[in-house]
């Protein structure tokens, strides 16, 4: 190494062998695949875009983009692979699409190393930042672009790290997966400059620098995270999960089956005197509102005095005839009044297609004949036992979506309800993973997070995003499968501390998303100037 600092021209820059350059790419695929479930190995966020960075600096754009699409392939192909057992076509096109959004940090990596901007003195700290804004603003275009894919982005893996994920109470998933990214720029610079045998005078102190605000920032999370979780009462609410198979969810000859096993895990989880039961999305899967069978389970249920929430196909017949189906959950209180949510942000070739009567053989992609509506209203809920307690629901994928919780919290209400149903996905890490996306919902909003699931994860979440709370992870959750791998059918009661008159707004609730819209837009500028820099060379 020399003794006084250099500056390389681009022309004595040196890229890695091809060969080395793919091992590298294929690397921070299988890092960023084992940070999440199911291997959810923490650390190998923090390192995995280290690779890809050496891979692909100082290449011309056209090779960055093959590398990292390649790296995005060996991460979301493997950690997606779920899909398939809905459409083995989506899983590998979502895969596809998903890798795409490796590119431009990608090209930002190859141009900061073209320029050896980690060998200038600032370089590492600058180049740090402009990774970690543009990996991170690219994350928040994937999960809001053509109804929005906000799955597995880098701050998720943390979900254990309570220091960590606090955070997102400012600035949501975002403000968490910029530390990661900013550290993986920092050892990604080091690892360059180190490579290149040109080292600034400024090198350690600008790596001292940036440890520090990492530190600081770990010590802020733990500071919010020692302070007590705000309780006015006690909500004791009973989860029922039937653990349907998909097979026999919409079969008919099932129905009666499946009522009578809902009756049995009702009247069993009603002994322990809840004040709300739970059913999990179309644990009803006719219209409750025509339908004899379900109509009168309903009410054989809640004529002990507890409300029920449930989830069910909803139905509304225009003056016309015709008929508008919805993705619903329901209350039902003990007075027989009933409220309605109705599902607002469907799933994209899951539960309705675009132009299907243009192109009726899209609809051979998914496994329903016909689409559903979706709702508008942001509905929410109060039931009077202990206390009036206002609360939302969330079905399905919709615990993904950050704004629609914090749009539900704006309009009062204090927890949050989630029924879901994972039963597609059975024997697949689908389960874990979906699940891990919704606890930053509870951090962001400030609110705990109630989970029932027909299959996959029915549970709770704290305010600061503790699965189970201080009782801890196996007493806040029912086990997804049993000893010999099947589903586990049954009922989970747990006591949720809800804050009304000691509750207080997050900054993410009343000042909302401006910093993931701050980073999207620095990373997709830092992107078009790259791409216009090398463009006019």
């Amino acid at each position: 190494m020399p003794a006084t600092w250099e500056l390389q021209t681009a022309t004595e820059l040196r890229t890695l062998p091809r060969p080395v350059a793919i091992a590298l790419a294929t690397c921070t695929g299988i890092l960023l695949f084992s940070a999440f479930p199911p291997l959810e190995w923490a650390w190998a966020a923090w390192l995995a875009l280290v690779p890809l960075g050496l891979a692909v600096a100082g290449r011309r754009l056209g090779e960055a983009s093959a590398l990292s699409f390649w790296a995005g392939l060996v991460f979301w192909i493997p950690s997606l692979w779920w899909i398939h057992r809905v459409t083995i076509a989506g899983w590998i096109a979502l895969s596809a699409y998903c890798a795409l959004y490796m590119i431009p940090p990608a090209w930002v990596f190859a141009e900061l190393g073209r320029r050896s901007v980690p060998s200038r003195p600032g370089g590492s700290l600058g180049s740090a930042l402009a990774i970690a804004a543009t990996w991170v603003g690219w994350e928040v275009v994937r999960g809001r672009l053509a109804t929005g894919f906000p799955w597995n982005d880098l701050g998720v893996s943390q979900y254990r790290h309570w220091g960590w994920i606090q955070h997102a109470a400012w600035g949501g998933v975002p403000a968490v997966s910029v530390a990661v990214a900013f550290f993986n720029g920092l050892a990604w610079s080091w690892a360059w400059a180190r490579m290149e045998r040109v080292r600034p005078p400024t090198a350690r102190a600008e790596h001292l620098v940036g440890g520090c605000l990492l530190l600081l920032a770990w010590l802020s999370g733990l500071a919010q995270l020692a302070t007590p979780v705000a309780s006015d009462v006690e909500l004791r609410v009973a989860l029922v999960q039937p653990a349907v198979p998909q097979n026999e969810k919409w079969t008919p000859e099932s129905y009666t089956r499946m009522y009578q096993d809902l009756q049995r895990l009702s009247l069993a989880a009603l002994a322990l005197q809840p004040s709300l039961l739970v059913w999990p999305e179309t644990a009803l899967p006719e219209n409750v509102r025509e339908s004899r069978e379900p109509l009168a389970l309903v009410h054989s249920v809640t004529s002990h005095g507890v409300p029920l929430v449930f989830g069910a196909l909803d139905a509304e017949r225009d003056d016309d005839g015709n008929v508008r189906y919805y993705n619903a959950a329901i209350l039902m209180k003990p007075e027989l009044a009933l409220e309605v949510y109705r599902k607002q942000h469907l799933v994209l070739f899951g539960e309705y297609v675009p132009f299907r009567s243009v192109l009726p053989v899209l609809g051979r992609l998914v496994p329903m004949d016909f689409d559903l509506t979706p709702g508008h209203t942001p509905t929410v809920f109060r039931i009077q036992q202990p206390a009036e307690i206002p609360f939302s629901t969330m079905i399905c994928f919709e615990d993904t979506m950050a704004p629609l919780a914090r749009r539900f919290v704006q309009q009062g209400a204090r927890w949050l309800l989630v029924l879901t149903n994972d039963a597609w996905f059975d024997g697949t890490w689908g389960h874990r993973q979906h699940f891990v996306q919704s606890i930053f919902r509870a951090v962001e909003c400030g609110v705990p997070l109630v989970r029932c699931a027909n299959s996959g994860v029915t549970g709770w979440v704290d305010p600061k995003g503790r699965i189970g709370g201080r009782q801890g992870e196996a007493a806040g959750t029912l086990p997804i499968t049993d000893a010999h791998g099947r589903p586990v059918m049954g009922f989970l009661t747990v006591q949720v501390p809800i804050a009304l008159a000691g509750w207080n707004a997050t900054p993410w609730v009343r000042h909302g998303p401006w910093f993931p819209w701050t980073l999207a837009c620095i990373g997709v500028t830092l992107t078009l100037v790259v791409a216009v820099v090398a463009y006019k060379r």
